[in-house]
């Protein structure tokens, strides 16, 4: 039974399917010429290469040297390309990364909790009493709560577009810039 050997090992091996053919060919040419000779060290050759080749056992009647032959077979593994839902599963998650991406830049993450937990006790405060720090906390959070919503609305009028893209559009499609 020939060896198996998948296009994806071939180039981890650095080989393409041109050059492991020939290095197989050259590897049984010198197992071949070894047997002419005497104390002189059996050929080598990378151990993809070697498994790649089978010795047939020779016989004594008839005399006849051992034969070595290639024993293998290519296997394309290569995965196939992404379908359109896969491209636009990619374009989708690529724009809300840059639209979170513009929302931490206007609302740090190592930040948020703490404005939302203060911004939450200066609404808890009757608006008349608020002193104006606490008004300024509630202002600061508004629109903070306004910019984040401004790149949300963006990120669904881009998810809406990706999902309107067709084979012939998508190429040409781009995340657009996102504003906080």
């Amino acid at each position: 039974m020939p060896l198996a050997i998948k296009l994806s090992q071939l180039k981890a091996a650095r080989f393409d399917t041109g050059l492991f053919n020939s290095a197989v060919a050259a590897y049984i040419k010198a197992k071949k010429d070894h047997q002419k000779t005497e104390g002189e060290p059996a050929p080598t050759a990378p151990a993809i290469v070697e498994a790649a080749v089978a010795r047939v056992p020779g016989s004594i009647d008839p005399p006849r040297a051992d034969d070595y032959v290639a024993n293998y077979t290519i296997e394309d593994d290569t995965p196939p390309p992404p379908t359109l839902d896969e491209r636009k599963a990619a374009l989708a998650h690529t724009a809300a990364t840059a639209a979170l991406a513009a929302i931490d830049v206007v609302s740090p993450p190592l930040l948020r909790r703490l404005a939302v937990i203060t911004a939450n006790a200066a609404k808890a405060v009757e608006e008349a009493k608020r002193t104006p720090e606490q008004q300024a906390v509630v202002a600061a959070s508004a629109d903070l709560q306004k910019r984040t919503e401004a790149v949300y609305l963006q990120l669904a009028h881009a998810e809406a577009a990706i999902h309107g893209l067709t084979a012939e559009t998508i190429d040409a499609w781009k995340v657009p810039p996102f504003g906080g």
